[in-house]
């Protein structure tokens, strides 16, 4: 039987497959997801530069740059940057002192 021109082979399309398999899936992966997780990560410790990419871009949130206007007042001007990390990861943290 010959094709016509401008008519689909598949009219119907492709079967979309159930949602309950699909859910079933998700959820023998995520019985496993600890354990590859952890199969990356000491791949990517001993080296394996394509278990680290793949760690950084699945697992680890992006981080975006923000612009931020920062007013600094006249007693932190003269500290060290070492000492200004500090009391941002301070601040951050929420542990600084009352």
């Amino acid at each position: 039987m010959p094709w016509k021109q401008g008519q689909s082979g598949n009219p119907k399309g492709r079967p979309r497959k159930s949602q309950k398999s699909m859910a079933q899936l998700r959820s023998q992966i995520s019985e496993h997801l600890p354990d590859v997780i952890e199969v990356l990560a000491n791949a990517a410790k001993d080296g394996d530069v394509q278990a680290a990419r793949i760690l950084v871009e699945r697992c680890v949130p992006s981080m975006l740059a923000l612009d931020q206007n920062i007013n600094v007042n006249e007693s932190v001007r003269g500290i060290s940057d070492e000492e200004l990390l500090n009391l941002m990861n301070e601040f951050e943290l929420g542990t600084e002192a009352n």
